[in-house]
């Protein structure tokens, strides 16, 4: 039977299970046997294979280029989702059958939303010190009648196509299962027959399916003989081969043997067994087959052979024969080897070889032979071509079929030989993006056509002069491995994603580009500034900040323990950011960015690190945090963490409803580690309720009718719809159900069958956003819901990170997203987090229409950074999550031609910031460094450090004032500097904007005049040394600790070809520091800073009325107020009344005054005083205009009764006991009148009067309400509220440390307190106090000064009989036996060793018997108290 079909991704070979390239180094044994057995029917768990990859690299260096380290976390990452309970990987006909369940869609309605499309990256550029990259490839064949027509396989992409020689690309198996693909063969006799040998043979990202063979050119796909089906077929495949001679015989070298096919693949022959590493056909004489058996082997006295047939693969013999002696020169304990041949010379035979794990994989040699085998000699080079120890996962070899003396080879990087392997040239160098640049980790190279072809980690590379420049293929091809993906909320076109050995990337205006190296992981974007992004590397080992999209970026290390070493998180470390952009991540505890480091913000929640974060998008106090398989909850911004819920098992990913955080929603895979009994026997999607409380309510399973024989990668809630709907991304696609439906709909409508690694949702723009591992990035439009009101706050004005000068004029964009008509929204708005102003704009918005809104002008004349928030709103409006935006700008000076700053007083400060936030870098002050320590005028400068050496990993800006330059006569930038900097690694240099600082440009270079940069150094010009990765080509670096004048000519330099920016009305310019991750000095000085040049300008201060018709021409006054109609603005004229008294010292500033009359001496001028009397009535309304000063008026302005304001003290007494009924209130006043005194509380109303005192006694404890009126003054009284207090009872804790002996007792209720212990007595009149325990029981007893309030009896007991067991514990029922101290009811505290008190909870005994639970303690040392009802015993328990 004859089926079309794909591939499924990374399926293991049929009933085999799994496994990890199954002779990778840490799979072998210190003897060189291999790590027992991987057979198909011996199968290694995932637990099993890790223990062994921990084990092997306890002593190597994970962090070298080319250690091999990355290739096996990467599988484990991806294969941990699909074990079953044992930790066992499905069998390929399970995951076949996965596939083909989906394809049915049984039970399964289709969502008609559903429409995915592609949106790459399918071509990425780079940032400046960035290197290219899209993903990865495994082979390439060239068909051998048509050079156009290329087809290039990848390790978990599938198969693609071009017809156009790289120009563009088909993928053909996207209707299909998503596969790997380890060799192309083409029929030479018929281009339209195509046969793939399936798989990842370097790292298992993807297992074999078996052979598969089109007849349409790759159209349509049947099996061979080789299939999902086969039971007796192994994992992985190496080569395929056509017979030249006749199309019908094939051969496939597997990791189980070597197969022939004389029946264009129906059937299959077995013709050697063992790992066939490598395969080749004698050119010429297809009966003569060249072997390597053996591949990928570590430790040592691990064996390669070499074999050769002549007579078709009927038998194989030996090359390396110890009995004859024939080819001892051979090796015979190799890491790898491979082989070369060339129809030049048919009889010229290569083999080059590779060390053992032992030695690191490095070069061990090459061999050629020139009699077909029979004889080999060694080649004298010695230089180490591998260049790392990683050629068990990546070696290429490739002999040239027109000269048998030029070879090709690749590992890390490609080299090349013109005289048969005697010496090698390195091409190129895999950090250097030059002409020759490929991307590292070399796969594949093969020549066709004279034209070298590399297939490496970058994607696909081709080289038409023999290696002297290769260009970049991969344009097209979507083969990106992500492992994460955040999407701008704003914008749905703009998005960050973490790629296998591609770094982070960034999506903005349609362009993919590279903005950090490495293994990209997690990563967000802030939500108020889509500018501001940040991802990790693996292991959380680098934290990449930029504040401008990826153009330039900042750096921050792991947290450190008390030790100072690094803490590492998991190899995808989790990232997580709040809706007010606090930036949370996972490592042995939740960390928070604080400034530019990592801060510990949690406890410790056990054993292992954080898996998953996620911040409440309704409330960013709200944080969980998932580790294994138990979520913790925060509700105060991640100070204290408690248990929410466990779950069945390891949680892979959790999502909270992003309408009111009333539900936390997660999915499970089944995960290595916990026990089988522990193990769920499905995988499950559940929906938790969050109580009022923050309690966890009674979950709900949702996982319905979803297929379980998937995995479940990725989880997300839609907001902004009543039903709730959610989204899971599974191994093979997108499902989605909502609070309406009991099953999942398919979600997957032309979406390739491939891993979803994350999923986001982009509300304003109604669509969904999918990663892949392996196909990129997909997107598809989601069902919404249509309110009947709704207003959208669309866009602020000022943008994000503006630099502005002048007066501003923000204006907002509303869009009506409901169904009714919108004629007015409700605006209020807030500048630095103020009082909030608010205006109703009236407006005519049907369904889906915008309009913009201006907000008044800001004047605001203090440089820095300020927030403006905005916020709309509109009765019955149903989102609120969209009505709001909040912008961080700058407000900048103006600067003028020929003004030099000397920074000396707080009125020349400029503004700074640091890329990712955080406090500025550059600070204002007297330098004092031990080589920087001089103005150039005056005392002040501005440093990166004033007083020591700058910090590692940073970049910092230092601006402006804004410069017309337009308006300056031959302007020149200048100022003085002084710098010490580790040369080529830190740098400064000046950038340029025109547009508020949008964007910004390099300004100059090494050739500007008259005296600019120092260095044109790059990091592809730096070579082997590497040094300059932040290097824009244009800098200064190394150290000039002199004060220099540097000076930058816009006229000379537009002159030589430089942008001219003299014609420019507006130019800021920002000096930028940027330091490497290592080695700090004392950095960069800066002093007297000016535009040199005459200044002349229609508009100098920029208010838009020109200076010939201006009031005020230097100071903005864009109103042209002139309140005495002199000619001058009131913003600049210092005499607004024209009376002759300045402004600053008139009573009167508006109103003439020239005898600065002031009656009333309130230093308000008499003309302009609208209070003569100052008794806070307007003239205008007094009837008694002359009040004597300090008088108490009424509204007329009439003198009224009233006494001073201390003239009544007010006295109590509390009970000297509960229920004595001796409380008192004593009333004194200052002033003898004939006062009467109410008082009424506490079943008391009595009115009494006095002169000067009174006394009230025998009162009950309580609240009272004194009255006081006066004889005759019927509007006077005055009340107070007095409050009779009693003793507290005594309240005592007491906490034992059975350490030391001792104990501390907790005390309130009294003022001092009488302490007994075994008869020795103790006074304090403090609220703790800790004493020694000498005996094993001790009687304790406490009183006060008063015995009403109680007295506190214990007795301590110091003995090790309690049983408690076990103990040290490292999980599960903690026992703690009472013996002989019986007590049905008991209370148990745990206390960590600060005293703190961990859990207090009372318990009931079973058979005198109690357990709790310590899984969710952190691991350490704790002091157990248990408290009977005769007393207190104590215990230390351990938790391991």
């Amino acid at each position: 039977m004859i089926r079309k079909l794909l591939m499924l991704c990374l399926l293991a070979g049929l009933y085999s299970h799994a496994q990890f390239n199954q002779n990778a180094p840490w799979l072998a044994g210190p003897d060189g046997e291999q790590f027992e057995s991987l057979s198909p029917d011996k199968p290694r768990s995932i637990f099993e294979i890790s223990e062994a990859f921990d084990e092997y690299w306890k002593d190597k260096d994970i962090n070298a280029k080319g250690s091999g380290f990355k290739p096996y976390k990467r599988w484990e990452n991806y294969w941990m989702h699909f074990v079953d309970q044992q930790g066992y990987l499905p069998t390929p006909k399970k995951l076949w059958q996965a596939w083909e369940n989906k394809q049915s869609r049984q039970a399964m309605t289709t969502n008609p939303t559903s429409a995915w499309t592609s949106v790459g990256p399918q071509q990425v550029g780079i940032f400046s010190g960035r290197l290219p990259g899209t993903g990865r490839t495994n082979a390439i064949e060239v068909d051998p009648n048509d050079p156009n027509t290329w087809y290039v396989g990848a390790p978990a992409g599938g198969i693609w196509k071009t017809t156009n020689a790289g120009a563009t690309w088909t993928n053909l198996f996207d209707d299909f299962p998503q596969i790997g693909v380890s060799s192309i063969a083409i029929d030479p006799n018929n281009s339209n027959v195509i046969y793939i040998a399936t798989g990842d043979d370097d790292a298992a990202d993807s297992y074999s399916v078996g052979v598969f063979k089109s007849l349409d050119g790759g159209a349509t796909w049947q099996e061979t003989g080789l299939n999902p089906s086969n039971s007796d077929f192994n994992t992985l495949m190496t080569v395929i081969l056509i017979d030249p001679s006749d199309s019908n015989v094939l051969w496939v070298a597997t990791n189980s043997g070597l197969y022939k096919s004389l029946d264009g693949g129906n059937t299959w022959d077995r013709k050697l067994t063992g790992y066939i590493a490598d395969l080749k056909l004698k050119p010429g004489d297809p009966n003569t087959v060249y072997t390597i058996v053996g591949r990928y082997l570590g430790g040592s006295g691990n064996q390669v052979n070499f074999f050769k047939s002549t007579n078709g693969g009927d038998s194989f013999t030996n090359l390396r024969n110890e009995g004859t002696g024939q080819n001892l020169v051979l090796p015979t304990n190799s890491g790898r080897a491979l082989l070369g041949v060339s129809p030049a010379d048919p009889e010229v035979l290569y083999i080059l070889t590779a060390n053992t794990g032992s030695s690191n994989f490095s070069y061990q040699g090459l061999y050629k032979s020139t009699d077909s085998g029979a004889t080999f000699t060694e080649s004298p080079n010695t230089t180490n071509i591998m260049e790392s120890s990683q050629a068990w996962f990546d070696l290429a070899f490739e002999v040239s079929p027109n000269n048998a003396n030029e070879l090709y080879m690749g590992c890390l990087n490609i080299w090349k030989s013109a005289n048969g392997g005697n010496t090698f040239t390195r091409l190129n160098q895999w950090f250097v993006n030059n002409s020759a640049y490929t991307h590292a980790d070399i796969h594949t190279i093969k020549i066709f056509n004279n034209q070298v072809f590399a297939c490496t980690d970058g994607g696909i590379y081709r080289s038409t002069n023999g290696g002297a420049t290769f260009t970049d293929y991969s344009a097209g091809m979507a083969v990106g491995q992500f492992y994460r993906l955040s999407v701008s909320p704003s914008n749905s076109s703009k998005m960050i994603g973490g790629l296998q050995d591609n770094g982070g990337q960034i999506l903005q205006n349609g362009e993919w580009k590279n903005y950090h190296g490495g293994d990209g992981m997690d990563n967000v974007i802030d939500p108020n500034n889509d500018n501001l992004v940040y991802g990790f590397t693996q292991f959380g080992g680098s934290f990449n900040i930029s504040s401008n999209s990826g153009q330039s970026i900042g750096y921050v290390g792991p947290p450190r323990d008390e030790n100072n070493n690094t803490i590492q998180g998991n190899w995808i470390t989790p990232l997580a950011i709040s809706s007010t952009g606090e930036i949370y991540s996972g490592f042995d505890a939740v960390y928070k960015l604080v400034g530019n480091a990592w801060e510990k913000w949690s406890n410790d929640f056990g054993d292992g690190n954080i898996d998953d974060i996620e911040v409440d998008p309704t409330d960013p106090n709200v944080i969980y945090a998932a580790e294994g398989n138990i979520i913790y909850r925060s509700g105060d911004g991640g100070q204290n963490f408690t248990a929410f819920f466990i779950a069945d098992a390891d949680i892979s990913d959790m999502t909270v409803n992003s309408n009111d955080g009333s539900f936390v929603y997660y999915v499970t895979s089944s995960r290595v580690g916990i026990s089988q009994s522990n193990q769920p026997v499905q995988k499950e999607i559940v929906k938790i309720p969050v109580n009022a409380n923050g309690d966890a309510g009674l979950e709900t399973n949702i996982t319905y009718n979803i297929p379980t024989d998937q995995a479940f990668f990725s989880i997300v809630h839609q907001g902004r719809h009543t039903d709730n709907p959610i989204y899971v991304g599974t191994s093979l696609g997108v499902y989605r159900t909502d609070d309406t439906l009991t099953e999942w709909e398919d979600y997957f409508t032309n979406l390739p069958s491939v891993a979803i690694s994350d999923l986001d949702i982009s509300l304003d723009d109604e669509l969904i956003t999918a990663s892949t591992y392996g196909r990129g990035v997909w997107q598809s439009p989601i069902p919404i819901q249509v309110p009947d009101n709704d207003v959208r706050l669309v866009s602020l004005y000022p943008a994000n990170d503006l630099f502005l000068c002048g007066e501003i004029f923000p204006e907002i964009v509303v869009e009506n997203n409901g169904l009714n008509p919108i004629t007015t929204v409700n605006v209020s708005y807030s500048l630095n987090g103020g009082s909030a102003q608010n205006f109703d704009a009236p407006v005519t918005l049907n369904s889906e229409e915008t309009a913009t809104i201006p907000l008044p002008s800001l004047s605001l004349s203090t440089i820095g950074e300020y927030t403006l928030e905005v916020t709309v709103s509109i009765p019955n409006d149903a989102f609120p999550d969209n009505n709001t935006i909040s912008h961080v700008f700058y407000v900048n000076g103006f600067g003028l031609g020929g003004e030099v700053n000397t920074f000396e007083t707080a009125a020349d400060a400029l503004n700074t910031y640091n890329d990712g936030g955080g406090t500025p870098l550059w600070e204002r002050g007297v330098p004092t460094g031990t080589l920087l320590n001089q103005a150039s005028s005056g005392t002040q400068v501005y440093g990166t450090n004033l007083d020591g050496n700058h910090p590692d990993g940073t970049l910092a800006y230092l601006v402006s004032d804004c410069y017309e330059l337009s308006g300056i006569l031959a302007p020149v930038l200048k100022f003085q500097m002084a710098f010490d900097l580790e040369i080529n690694f830190d740098i400064v240099y000046v950038e340029y904007s025109t547009d508020d600082g949008a964007n910004w440009q390099v300004l100059g270079n090494i050739n500007s005049q008259p005296n600019w940069y120092n260095s044109d150094r790059t990091n592809d010009s730096s070579g082997t040394d590497d040094d300059c990765q932040n290097c824009p080509g244009a800098q200064w670096t190394g150290t000039d600790a002199t004060m220099k004048e540097y000076a930058y000519d816009f006229t000379a330099n537009a002159a030589l070809g430089e942008p001219d920016l003299t014609g420019e009305s507006n130019v800021i310019f920002r000096i930028v520091f940027h330091s490497d991750p290592a080695v700090t000095q004392e950095g960069v000085i800066i002093d007297d800073l000016v535009v040199e040049g005459f200044q002349d300008d229609e508009d100098d201060d920029n208010d838009g009325i020109l200076d010939v018709d201006d009031n005020c021409p230097l100071v903005g006054n864009a109103s042209q107020t002139d309140t005495d109609g002199d000619g001058q603005g009131d913003a600049c004229d210092p005499d607004d009344d024209n009376d002759g008294i300045l402004d600053t010292e008139d009573n009167c500033p508006l109103v003439a005054n020239p005898n600065q009359e002031d009656t009333d001496g309130d230093g308000i001028g008499d003309v302009c005083d609208d209070d003569a009397d100052n008794d806070g009535v307007p003239n205008a309304n007094d009837l008694c205009d002359n009040t004597p000063p300090g008088a108490v008026v009424d509204v007329t302005g009439c003198e009224v009764f009233s006494l001073p304001s201390n003239n009544f003290a007010i006295i109590s007494t509390g009970e000297t006991c509960p229920g004595n009924n001796d409380g008192s209130i004593t009333i004194e006043a200052v002033e003898a009148l004939n006062y009467t005194a109410t008082i009424s509380g506490s079943s008391l109303n009595e009115s009494l009067g006095f002169t000067n005192t009174l006394t009230v006694e025998n009162l009950i404890s309580g609240s009272y309400e004194v009255c006081i009126t006066v004889e005759g003054q019927a509007n006077y009284q005055t009340c107070f509220t007095v409050l009779i207090s009693e003793p507290q009872d005594l309240s005592v804790s007491s906490k034992v440390d059975s350490f030391d002996n001792k104990v501390t007792l907790d005390l309130s209720g009294g003022k001092s307190y009488t302490i007994n212990l075994n008869g020795e007595v103790f006074r304090t009149t403090a609220n703790q106090i800790t004493l020694e325990l000498k005996k094993v029981e001790n009687v304790l007893t406490v009183r006060t000064e008063k015995d009403c309030q109680g007295i506190f009896e214990e007795v301590i007991r110091l003995s090790d009989e309690l049983l408690i067991y076990p103990n040290p514990i490292s999980s599960g029922d903690l026992n703690i036996y009472l013996g002989n101290n019986r007590s049905e009811q008991v209370e148990v505290a745990l206390f960590d060793l600060n005293g703190r008190t961990v859990f207090r909870k009372k318990y009931n005994t079973e058979n005198n018997e109690i357990r709790f639970n310590v899984d969710a303690l952190s691991r350490g040392i704790y002091l157990l108290n248990v408290r009977t009802s005769t007393g207190l015993l104590n215990y230390k328990i351990i938790r391991k």
